[in-house]
């Protein structure tokens, strides 16, 4: 079996609670709306009381986040980065990775619409796990920790992607939000 047959089997069917950076997330809601808890980027050590079934990461800085993942212990680590020293990084722990980039032949047809949507070259991770979650079989996503306010935002645009996740959140019902997301898309 092949690792997206893997992850696939692991998703089907479940409730999966996806973790962004941010101070945001709502804890409580994580255990209530997760069979599968996904983390997002390099805020492992930020969150450290939060579980992380899968590890959702850009590949860079792998030194700090894997000195962080015994801490966590997670199924697989999705990357979206085709840079060597971030795969042997994530390779040594030993631990399934997935890598979804536009330059492998099996994602490039699914993540061409999804930059394209966005109109940017670069998509925050998260928008990432999100496109990449909703692609299998799951019965709801739920985001939390997510502002839409990183840190660097370097070639990210924020309005575009906001009007992405609205759009995604209009179009398929299996995604709920936590109220600080829903403040930032809608206004409430």
């Amino acid at each position: 079996m092949d690792i997206d047959e893997l992850y696939r089997t692991k998703l089907e069917g479940k409730r999966v609670c996806l973790v962004g950076g941010s101070e945001t997330y709502n804890y409580w809601h994580i255990s209530r709306y997760g069979d599968i808890v996904a983390r997002v980027g390099s805020h492992l050590h930020e969150q450290i009381k939060v579980r992380c079934d899968i590890l959702y990461h850009s590949g860079s800085d792998p030194e700090n986040v894997t000195k962080m993942l015994p801490n966590f212990k997670p199924s697989f680590i999705v990357t979206n980065s085709l840079k060597p020293q971030s795969i042997e990084k994530f390779e040594a722990t030993g631990i399934p990775i997935r890598t979804i980039c536009m330059n492998c032949h099996a994602h490039k047809e699914r993540l061409e619409p999804f930059c394209s949507e966005l109109g940017c070259e670069y998509a925050f991770t998260g928008f990432f796990a999100i496109n990449d979650l909703l692609s299998f079989p799951i019965r709801q996503l739920y985001l939390t920790g997510m502002d839409l306010n990183p840190k660097n935002l370097g070639k990210h645009d924020k309005e575009k992607h906001a009007n992405w996740i609205r759009n995604k959140i209009e179009e398929d019902k299996r995604i709920t939000i936590d109220y600080t997301l829903e403040r930032v898309l809608f206004g409430n």
